[in-house]
Order: C-alpha cells, then structure tokens, then sequence
C-alpha cells in the first residue's frame, strides 16, 4: 500500500492500534487509548502527553483524542495522516473480521458506514453492494452483483471473504510496489 503508512502500521503496537481503530470507526475508544497509555508507562515511558493520557479517565473526548495524537507522536507512531484514515479504517476492520475479533456482520456496517463517510468513493463501493444486497435478501430480492446468488444464511462467511480478499490485494500490491 503506502509505504510511510506501511510503516506506521508495523510500528503501532496492538493496543495503540486498536484504540486508533475504534476512534475512526467512532465505537468507544476511550477505553482503549487510555489503557494503551498505561501500558505505555507499565513499559517505562517518560512521555509527558501519555502520562496525561492515562490519567484522562474523566476528560472530554476531543482532549482524549488530542492527547492520543500527540503522545503517538511522541512515542515515535506515525499515525496515519487524514488522507490514508480512511483506508487504514478499512483495513483494519478486515483485520478484524478475518482474526475473528469482530463479527462479519458488525464490521460491514462500520464498512459501509465508511463508504457513506468518503463521500461515495468508488474505492468502498464493495461495501455498499454487499450492504445493499442483504437489504434486498432481507426483502427477499437478490443481491447486487457481484453478490446475485448470496444467500442470507452465507452472509458471514461473504463478509470474511470480501474481508480477507481486500487484505491479500493489498499485501500482494505492497509488494509490489503498487502504492493503491
């Protein structure tokens, strides 16, 4: 993918990764990013902005995100800029659906949710047919396609593949250098 963001993303250790990824899908991610800070300090960090952040039990959101940032930053994580959220946001909840640590289902309404976010860029598009084709089902239509013969009872297992497919594209392009 991009190589910068490549980089950030092997850097991000689980728990800070998790926290950024709840906080783009907007679920609770307060949680997550104070207790990645006092896992931070648990390893001996001196940052002043994570000592802060784990103490920000009772802040309002924006100065928990704020102090996320800028004690990522001071860590020395490179969070993805504004540009690249989106697609991290994407390929981190495939990662999620494919480790199992999210049900399909869930994870193709934040997926969606993204798609209607980016302002209906055709790089989410998937999501949208595969949402729209089980409303369709739902009603007892078919799908969309490339979905025109799922079935209600296949959803899961259609949402871990389009999951699964989207990250072996983007392993294979980053291989290739291919930076989309």
């Amino acid at each position: 993918m991009i190589p910068d963001f490549e980089r950030s993303l092997q850097k991000m250790e689980i728990t800070a990764e998790r926290a950024f990824g709840h906080y783009l899908a907007q679920s609770d991610y307060r949680h997550p990013m104070i207790e990645w800070a006092m896992d931070r300090l648990t390893a001996g960090s001196e940052c002043p902005s994570t000592t802060l952040l784990a103490g920000a039990d009772f802040d309002p959101d924006d100065e928990v995100v704020r102090l996320f940032r800028r004690a990522s930053k001071e860590e020395g994580i490179c969070l993805p800029d504004e540009e690249c959220e989106r697609q991290w946001l994407e390929r981190w909840i495939c990662a999620e659906i494919v480790s199992a640590r999210m049900k399909p289902q869930s994870g193709l309404s934040v997926l969606y949710k993204l798609w209607v976010d980016s302002q209906f860029d055709p790089k989410f598009a998937t999501w949208l047919y595969l949402s729209e084709s089980v409303v369709l089902l739902e009603e007892g239509y078919g799908g969309l396609e490339p979905f025109h013969e799922m079935r209600i009872e296949d959803l899961d297992v259609t949402i871990f593949r389009e999951a699964k497919s989207l990250l072996e594209q983007q392993s294979e392009q980053a291989v290739d250098g291919n930076p989309h």
